[in-house]
């Protein structure tokens, strides 16, 4: 398994794209057999300074479902819905 930790913002006035994305993006990360566990907002920082609103913690079966997922065409199609809200 491979866990891969997101941190991010929301660029203001962007919200209905990243809603777009998450519910584009779930069958998806359900092909290659990728699970969320956890989602949500930063409550806290143990070190550093780190200052994204929100994180995200997913994780895959292996690096080779993670690289499959980043080069599936589907998620290619969706990824500037993210990109460009965060």
């Amino acid at each position: 398994m491979i866990v891969v930790l997101n941190l991010f913002d929301i660029v203001p006035g962007k919200e209905k794209d990243y809603a777009c994305y998450l519910r584009r993006v779930q069958p998806i990360l359900d092909r290659y057999g990728a699970r969320t566990l956890l989602y949500g907002l930063t409550r806290m920082v143990y070190m550093g300074n780190c200052r994204q609103q929100y994180c995200g913690i997913i994780a895959y079966p292996s690096l080779k479902d993670l690289r499959k997922l980043s080069h599936d065409p589907e998620f290619n199609d969706i990824r500037p819905l993210r990109d460009n809200s965060t």
